[in-house]
């Protein structure tokens, strides 16, 4: 999968997530997850993978979101919290 259909895959269901004034940050985030060939090289697909396992979430289970300059935390009402690090290299 290329980075364009990467972010074509998810880009609608962030978007669905977050208003407009965070809009312009899910490209990058979703380009530095596509972007991190060698967690992907080492089978270390966690990223991905919590990032499909919050797609999946239903809304309703979403309780906020921060985007902070290195990372992605989004917070589920059940008191879990998943961090996403982005790799500014």
């Amino acid at each position: 999968m290329t980075r364009e259909e990467f972010i074509k895959k998810y880009k609608n269901d962030w978007l669905y997530y977050f208003d407009g004034y965070y809009s312009a940050c899910i490209d990058d985030f979703l380009t530095n997850i596509y972007n991190d060939h060698e967690a992907q090289l080492k089978a270390k697909d966690e990223e991905i993978e919590r990032l499909e396992e919050i797609i999946n979430t239903s809304i309703e289970e979403i309780e906020y979101v921060i985007i902070k300059p290195h990372y992605v935390e989004v917070y589920l009402n059940n008191n879990n919290a998943i961090r996403f690090l982005k790799d500014n290299k």
